[in-house]
């Protein structure tokens, strides 16, 4: 594969990113074949395997049936969003390493749990190892799913400190093993967010050393520099996006290099904290050619009920963003969706939430991504 046009971004389970993938609606998209998301399953926390529950069943208490069925609520809803968002004849790495823990406080692997799923039949998945163990769960997941045709290709991903030359002949077996033609591999290097820009560097002499050794495999290059929340302020600051601007500066040098990022969310999320106890800013993150523009406005929520503004605290956000040079009304609908709260055009309810802000922040930024490997082409 010529990966040069290809886009690979790291989209979460969550209601915010998956609207904004079926708002792309890709099937449809000029873009769709340079397009393959990394779809990254949520965390289930207590969540237990069929085996243990039919060992345990006599025993189980209502606490534990609680759980349980919450558990498999949050999977539903996770299966849900994805066979509602997606088109299932294109492919879409999966990626549940890691993700359930058992009530010992082992770590489990559900990618094999959705794949199997009577709502994703028939869908492109690429699942997607942690490790080049072969004993490991996720190996053994990856297995199974190739000899009941579940999948015709197979990705590892790794921090980039994992990632050594001395892993290649590791990475060579666990490849033989699978025994999938090389050019079925997908191998993420995950850089996640680099301390010192020298790092691209050193990430670039190990995607040259990998292309050497395995030549047909398609190499990922994920990372990001979008700032963490505590960085926002009220005026809207540009950051560069050191990822991007990076990847133009190297991406002729392995014609099997894909583009990966972290969208708009960037490395770090919250799970599981309780919405009641804390306060809610109205922010934005907008992508442009070569920055990122960041603001917060007014309190979306407070824990003063009189100082909680709702959707509207974005208002200020969105008209600083609709007054930056070069910014177009019409890229694409979530620019339009800016425009039209930045004139005050809309009502206050049509501001949305937090959720509603991530849905279109990622929306324009994928978009913008994809024009921009387009227009390197």
């Amino acid at each position: 594969m010529n990966g040069q046009n290809i886009y690979t971004p790291h989209i979460l389970v969550k209601q915010g990113e998956m609207t904004a993938i079926k708002l792309l609606n890709i099937a449809n998209n000029p873009h769709k074949n340079s397009f393959i998301p990394l779809f990254e399953l949520l965390p289930v926390n207590g969540w237990q395997t069929q085996e243990n529950n039919e060992n345990e069943q006599d025993n189980q208490t209502q606490e534990n049936n609680e759980n349980e069925q919450n558990n498999k609520t949050l999977i539903q809803s996770q299966i849900n969003r994805i066979a509602s968002s997606w088109n299932k004849d294109l492919p879409a790495f999966l990626d549940g390493s890691n993700v359930g823990i058992t009530e010992n406080e082992d770590t489990i692997t559900l990618t094999q749990t959705f794949m199997e799923a009577k709502e994703l039949s028939g869908f492109n998945f690429i699942p997607v190892s942690h490790t080049l163990d072969l004993t490991n769960e996720d190996s053994t997941q990856i297995k199974n799913m190739l000899d009941s045709n579940l999948c015709e290709n197979a990705a590892v991903r790794m921090p980039f400190t994992s990632w050594d030359s001395r892993n290649f002949d590791n990475l060579k077996d666990w490849m033989d093993d699978l025994n999938l033609a090389y050019s079925h591999y997908y191998l993420i290097i995950d850089l996640q967010k680099p301390d010192d820009l020298s790092e691209y560097e050193t990430a670039m002499d190990l995607i040259q050393s990998l292309n050497e050794k395995f030549p047909e495999c398609s190499i990922i290059l994920l990372s990001t520099s979008i700032p963490d929340t505590e960085q926002f302020t009220k005026i809207l600051t540009p950051y560069p996006r050191f990822e991007w601007l990076n990847w133009k500066s190297i991406q002729g040098d392995c014609q099997n290099l894909i583009f990966g990022d972290y969208g708009t969310v960037g490395l770090y999320h919250t799970l599981g904290i309780d919405p009641r106890f804390i306060q809610i800013s109205g922010k934005f993150k907008y992508t442009s050619d070569d920055n990122w523009y960041i603001a917060k406005g007014g309190l979306y929520k407070s824990n003063k009920a009189d100082e909680s503004l709702g959707g509207i605290s974005v208002k200020p956000v969105l008209e600083a963003i609709s007054k930056l040079p070069g910014f177009n009304p019409n890229h694409c609908q979530a620019d339009t969706w800016i425009v039209k709260r930045a004139k005050g055009e809309a009502s206050r309810r049509e501001y949305g939430n937090p959720a509603t802000w991530i849905a279109q922040s990622t929306l324009h930024h994928v978009e913008t991504v994809l024009n921009q490997l387009a227009e390197l082409q």
